[in-house]
């Protein structure tokens, strides 16, 4: 049995990760809660994400434009730095959604896109986000 393709392409974004040196590091100080199982209105949800948005576009915009640019595709990762961890499985990565949606909107392409692979991490600190981008093979 081989493994699925989708599998593949992770494993060697991981590699790029680990085995390379970034073509940009950002960061920003910023709350990501958890949104999975939060109870909210409707309201306070959709200005949460689109602060979210924002950063991620602004984010986005110090690593993507400008004569230093990365380019596709590329492996993009996500680190949450807050006291608490969350778990890895969904919570994390739907905690992501908004910045991931306005990096996507700089790059001009669908969160979907395979020529841009997210990665999600997560260490204990004060209340932070870090971007970080790797050329991928």
């Amino acid at each position: 049995m081989s493994a699925p393709a989708s599998l593949l392409v992770l494993a060697s974004a991981i590699r790029d990760v680990h085995e390379t040196a970034p073509l940009a590091v950002t960061s920003t100080a910023l709350a990501v809660p958890s949104v999975a199982n939060r109870r909210e209105h409707h309201y306070a949800k959709a200005k949460r994400t689109a602060a979210h948005r924002f950063v991620g576009a602004t984010l986005g915009r110090r690593v993507f434009c400008g004569p230093d640019a990365a380019d596709l595709p590329c492996v993009v990762l996500l680190t949450r730095v807050a006291p608490k961890p969350l778990d890895n499985h969904d919570n994390l990565a739907s905690a992501f959604k908004g910045l991931v949606d306005g990096i996507a909107d700089v790059l001009g392409v669908d969160d979907r896109n395979p020529r841009v692979t997210w990665l999600y991490a997560q260490r204990k600190g004060p209340a932070a986000v870090e971007l970080g981008v790797w050329r991928r093979r």
